[in-house]
């Protein structure tokens, strides 16, 4: 580490030249920037070393000496080849008598998941059954009815009178007619889909 010499140690020059003067005050900043430049430096470095010095970072010595991989390895290969013993039946204790009653009062109220028998159990499950089919059915009834309503000679020539650039030179309805004619149908199930 190269020594260098304070900031306080160097002679200052006290002039009443105001050129000097402001060359002393350029000097000393200069001077003070160097210094705190260098006890940064000094912080890093110690920070460094207190790095290398941490103990925590040495790994644990087995039989007095540092591990080296193939002990690490052989140590885990043991570790894993051990067979697992359980303990003895004798040992493991049985539940007690308030738990298993718990249990059977839980097994108790647990209603069957067996199923109904009976004309109510009957008709609960045709009444589901119909409404899922009401539900399955609206929509594309719903595009069947509006598609006939649209696709409709006189609907045609009111959108054409509308929108003229929906119809070809015939007087027909194009593509971009069909288009929006599909739009209408698409955001028209939308809306429905909530209410249903």
């Amino acid at each position: 580490m190269s020594k260098s010499t304070s900031i306080n140690d160097l002679p200052i020059n006290n002039s009443n030249d105001g050129d000097n003067s402001e060359e002393a005050m350029m000097v000393n900043s200069i001077l003070q920037e160097i210094e705190q430049e260098e006890e940064s430096l000094n912080d890093e470095n110690l920070d460094s070393l207190n790095y290398v010095m941490d103990t925590s970072q040495v790994p644990p010595k087995i039989n007095n000496e540092i591990p080296t991989p193939e002990i690490i390895k052989s140590v885990t290969q043991e570790i894993f080849e051990q067979p697992h013993v359980m303990p003895p039946i004798e040992t493991m204790e049985e539940p007690q008598k308030e738990e298993k009653e718990e249990i059977r009062k839980v097994l108790e109220d647990k209603p069957s998941k067996e199923p109904k028998t009976g004309k109510l159990a009957i008709l609960k499950d045709v009444d589901g059954l119909v409404n899922v089919v009401k539900k399955k059915v609206v929509g594309p009834v719903l595009v069947l009815v509006l598609f006939m309503i649209l696709a409709h000679p006189k609907i045609n020539k009111i959108m054409l009178k509308m929108l003229p650039k929906l119809g070809n030179f015939k007087g027909e309805m194009n593509n971009l007619g069909n288009l929006l004619k599909g739009l209408i149908i698409s955001v028209i199930l939308f809306i429905v889909s909530f209410f249903v």
